[in-house]
């Protein structure tokens, strides 16, 4: 058994002490005999107490040592002979001993009175809760086990080390070998070059590609063009790491691109990691592509085995697509789904706005043609969009209005459900009915969350389009046997106005088109500004928000502090009005309700606050989002919102 330092210095004191009153008597010897013997006899007092130092120090050593053995149960070996390394320190965590197997590692280097956290590399934190952890100590890796021992003069704890270097580094190079695939396609190559000459289209999707080599050309990776503008890339753990450090540049060098007067060409990533097989793998990545592609393209999704996604990008606009091959074949399965039920419920997201209840009322309006009972739920007290409902009731007593709960006992297998702006059933004014109703079709022009639903039979799911109007406008139009009655063109053309701020924010050359077309079939243009117009107290809480408005890195963040009947709608709409502010990239009001905090979100485009509302947990478009937050005060909720928009920054 080793000495500690702590002794060696013990004996060393006590030793100079007794040499110092050695001397010092026989100095006296010569000088005065009476001194002579009161320094002898105080020499002999430092003699006696050494010795009965000593003594309880070495009792209380073989005892701790008696008690160690008793508490691993060593039956056969003392601590001493022990293999496994073991090291012995006192509460105050100072090494007061270690076995042989241990001198092993430390290189001839004693370590006797060292605080064992400046020893090893290890979180003794998580050791005290979880009884093990990692440590690594002169190049080697151990996993280190505690155990608590009791003695009569202190509490001492001994440390099991078991030396798993060569497993772990084995086990870091397996999962850093794990295979990955990516799959790479073009967003909008057909649209940006349909007018340009095969030797143009075959000149730039040769620099895309080049640009996509230069970026892989670090990692070992294979790459194989698997046709319409598509690349497949299978690489490993490691290489992903390093594409995910340098954020995906690839996205930015491809949309700098400019070739032959033509630009403004994406990409959209899908990377499939964790899978059981290559199989499983590659599945993943296709689903990582279709989340990218449905959340607008120019981005990258990253989907393991756990269904879990992280994404990178998104800052540029969904591409519109001038074809209406898909309208067609939609609105026809729709039709079809419509004559087929027995009845129809048509829902959208709580707080419905103008949008939402427009397209619901109107393919509502389209099953009372096709003589199918239809209900539109929604909370009138909890509704954006009070003066449609008004006007609509006022003219047509076909469509019921219901909040719901009246509809479970209606339900059977016949009954079909559309869903109206979103596509997340957490959303949903009413999620019961959603759960026990199997027909579903979602139309929706959010950008799609990981929440979304995925049991629908009909995913109508388009990001390029402004409004959920406009789809549904787009649909009506290629249905037979029903017509747009002025009361629906109304309802239908307020939507696309509310979500595009007056045609001002993603519009499309479609939009105007669906516009145009209601204008034809009878809106009036004055009774649609008067469903959006906003009374003096409305008008007057907005003033008073937007005079409170801070600055925040290009953002405007403000709060609404009165909490009535108008606050979402004052919230919503004074997030509109900061973005006219000078140096206002996006905008942000903060409002309470209960024991949540709600975010409105809105920007010009430039910065995807989409993103931002979906590290706080919540979501919907790039220039037009929102969350709410379980937090318990405002002051808590703006941190929370700080953080959010510097990641959106750094790019985490």
């Amino acid at each position: 058994m080793k000495q500690t330092s702590k002794y060696n210095s013990f004996i060393s004191l006590y030793v100079v002490l007794l040499l110092l009153l050695a001397a010092n008597t026989v100095v006296s010897f010569f000088v005065s005999l009476k001194m002579c013997f009161i320094s002898a006899a105080i020499t002999l007092i430092g003699v006696v107490i050494t010795i009965i130092r000593l003594s309880k120090f070495n009792a209380s050593f073989k005892q701790l040592l008696l008690a160690l053995e008793q508490g691993a149960s060593i039956k056969s070996k003392t601590l001493s002979c022990f293999g496994i390394p073991a090291i012995i320190t006192s509460d105050n965590n100072e090494i007061v001993w270690y076995n042989d197997a241990f001198d092993k590692y430390t290189k001839n280097t004693e370590y006797f009175g060292y605080d064992i956290s400046t020893v090893f590399n290890a979180d003794l934190v998580s050791l005290e809760a979880n009884s093990i952890c990692d440590a690594t100590f002169n190049g080697k890796e151990f996993d280190m086990f505690r155990a608590y021992v009791p003695s009569a003069d202190g509490n001492y704890y001994i440390y099991y080390l078991v030396d798993n270097t060569s497993l772990k580094r084995t086990a870091r190079e397996y999962f850093a070998t794990r295979p990955v695939v990516l799959m790479i396609a073009t967003d909008n190559f057909n649209e940006t070059l349909r007018n340009s000459k095969d030797s143009e289209r075959s000149a730039f999707l040769g620099a895309v590609h080049g640009e996509i080599e230069k970026w892989l050309g670090n990692t070992n990776c294979i790459s194989v063009n698997i046709g319409a503008g598509c690349i497949q890339v299978l690489l490993d753990e490691r290489g992903l790491k390093q594409l995910i450090e340098n954020k995906f540049s690839v996205l930015d060098n491809v949309r700098k691109l400019k070739l032959c007067e033509y630009t403004g060409v994406t990409l959209s990533i899908g990377v499939g990691k964790g899978g059981a097989s290559y199989n499983e793998t590659e599945l993943l990545s296709k689903q990582a592509l279709e989340m990218a592609q449905s959340r607008g393209g120019d981005q990258v999704a990253i989907k393991n085995n756990k269904n879990e996604y992280k994404f990178f990008g998104g800052v540029s606009s969904a591409v519109e697509r001038r074809t209406k091959v898909r309208v067609r074949t939609v609105s026809s399965a729709v039709q079809e789904m419509i004559c087929a039920c027995s009845k129809v419920i048509l829902m959208g997201h709580k707080y419905s706005d103008l949008d939402c209840l427009g397209a619901a009322y109107a393919l509502a309006s389209v099953s009372a043609d096709l003589n199918k009972t239809a209900y539109v739920v929604f909370d009138k007290e909890k509704t954006l969009a009070l003066p449609l409902y008004k006007e609509v009731i006022k003219v047509d007593n076909r469509v019921i209005f219901t909040k719901g709960d009246n509809l479970f006992e209606l339900i059977d297998d016949r009954t079909l459900l559309i869903i109206l702006d979103t596509h997340r059933a957490a959303f949903l004014e009413n999620e019961e009915l959603y759960n026990k109703i199997d027909n579903v079709i979602v139309v929706d022009h959010h950008r799609k969350a990981v929440d979304a639903i995925n049991d629908a039979v009909i995913f109508y799911h388009e990001t390029a389009a402004s409004s959920a109007c406009e789809m549904v406008t787009e649909l009506i139009e290629y249905m037979q046997g029903v017509k747009i009655s002025p009361m629906t063109a109304n309802a239908l053309l307020g939507g696309i106005v509310l979500d595009t701020k007056n045609f001002f924010l993603h519009t499309g050359v479609r939009t105007f088109e669906a516009a145009s077309k209601l204008k034809l079939y009878g809106a009036d243009t004055v009774k649609v500004k008067r469903m959006s117009s906003d009374n003096m107290r409305t008008y007057s809480r907005k003033s008073l928000i937007v005079s409170k408005t801070e600055l925040y890195n290009g953002c405007a963040i403000a709060f609404d502090e009165i909490s009535d009947d108008i606050t979402r709608i004052a919230s919503s709409q004074s997030a509109d009005e900061m973005l006219y502010l000078d140096g206002v990239k996006a905008s942000f009001v903060l409002f309470k309700t209960d024991d949540t905090v709600n975010i409105s979100a809105r920007s010009y485009g430039e910065i995807n606050v989409q993103v931002i509302m979906e590290n706080l947990g919540g979501g919907g478009h790039q220039n037009m989002a929102a969350c709410q937050l379980k937090v318990a005060d405002i002051d808590t909720a703006k941190t929370e919102l700080v953080n959010a928009i510097d990641n959106y920054y750094r790019g985490v």
